[in-house]
């Protein structure tokens, strides 16, 4: 089932921003307790409608069996799936990042309670003009003659013509259709 993307408001981060000189920025983000719990519950959700756990019904089985079933790390990795690129997300809009469209590197550095993410995020170029104002340059238009038109006009007449069959010698410039017959020692090749 498709989650909406939360805005800022909605969703609280901790995020504190370094920008490095190669052009990017490390976000440190810090993802509350509340907000891991609910990713963790929804991959309960997930995993336990796709797991096999006797004795029940897909997706019935409580989160402490399936824990036990699948394993914490498994279900938490699950978690992480959701919560990782929504939080970077987030973070990212809240650091009023724009034009990033490579996705940014995260590691996540801490796990439980708290989420603790590191994302490096690419930084819109900045360009830097100087003094162009001053600039000159000489504006030079180029005489076309009139010749020079009418040969441009018969070199597109030519690439565009049909080519029709006539009943006359061929000459320059006419397209050729040749049936040939090799002979070797005279026979056919």
């Amino acid at each position: 089932m498709p989650v909406k993307p939360l805005s800022v408001s909605e969703y609280p981060l901790k995020v504190t921003r370094d920008d490095t000189e190669n052009g990017q920025a490390v976000l440190h983000i810090e993802v509350e307790e509340d907000r891991v719990e609910r990713h963790l519950q929804r991959a309960h959700q997930k995993v336990s409608a796709r797991v096999n756990i006797p004795g029940f019904r897909k997706g019935k089985a409580p989160r402490r069996i399936v824990e036990q079933f699948v394993g914490r790390e498994y279900l938490f990795e699950e978690a992480m799936e959701t919560l990782v690129p929504e939080a970077v997300g987030v973070a990212v809009e809240e650091s009023e990042i724009e034009g990033t469209h490579t996705p940014p590197h995260v590691d996540v550095i801490e796990r439980e309670p708290i989420v603790k993410i590191d994302a490096i995020v690419a930084l819109p170029p900045k360009a830097t003009l100087g003094d162009y104002k001053r600039l000159k340059f000489d504006d030079q238009i180029e005489e076309v003659t009139e010749e020079q038109v009418k040969e441009q006009i018969e070199q597109v007449r030519e690439s565009q013509a049909t080519w029709e069959p006539v009943s006359r010698a061929s000459r320059n410039d006419d397209l050729l259709t040749i049936s040939t017959t090799g002979l070797v020692s005279g026979e056919n090749l």
